[in-house]
């Protein structure tokens, strides 16, 4: 599989995301942000934990799946901080 990376929107992606203030237990505008580009995207399922309620962040975890289309891969899984 030969993928090309859109330099220019993945340069311009960082760059809007590291613009957002995001300092921990406030990082909202960071899901809100995050929620956006994977409904732009396609994502096939979004949902927001609890979590908030035992952290006192403004925010719970974001769970986000797009539906696979190789059947000769089982899943990738990516995990990442928003603060």
């Amino acid at each position: 599989m030969n993928t090309q990376v859109n330099r220019e929107r993945l340069a311009q992606t960082f760059i809007d995301l590291c613009e957002i203030s995001s300092p921990s237990r406030r990082e909202r505008a960071v899901s809100d942000y995050l929620r956006q580009c994977f409904n732009q995207l396609g994502a096939d399922f979004i949902v927001e934990d609890n979590s908030m309620a035992g952290t006192g962040s403004e925010c719970g975890n974001l769970i986000i799946r797009f539906n696979g289309t190789r059947p000769d891969i089982d899943g990738v899984f990516f995990s990442s901080h928003m603060d």
